[in-house]
């Protein structure tokens, strides 16, 4: 549930940063259709990757011991909230890049 929680987090962040690009643009409808175009994409990609490495962390840890396991997930689920922040950015410099090529 944790490992879902954090995927939804971080990929809505990246789909918020590219919705962000736009209306900090000031862009009219197409804009924001643009952003949503790129972040979706990408966003859904993230969702992915968390869920890909998360349940492969598992697999790797799973015949260490229960205190390992403990540290790996705590470090997992820090790396992984740092990543949100830094998702959002992602999303925003990623619009912002697609919108100036297209205009």
């Amino acid at each position: 549930m944790l490992l879902t929680l954090l995927a939804v987090l971080s990929s809505t962040t990246m789909l918020v940063g590219a919705v962000l690009a736009a209306r900090l643009e000031h862009t009219q409808l197409g804009g924001y259709l643009l952003a949503i175009i790129i972040g979706l994409p990408l966003a859904a990609f993230n969702l992915w990757t968390v869920h890909k490495s998360g349940f492969l962390l598992a697999r790797l840890t799973r015949s260490s011991s229960e205190s390992l396991q403990n540290w790996f997930g705590k470090a997992f689920c820090l790396a992984f909230l740092l990543w949100a922040a830094c998702a959002g950015f992602v999303g925003f410099w990623a619009a912002s890049a697609a919108m100036r090529f297209a205009t």
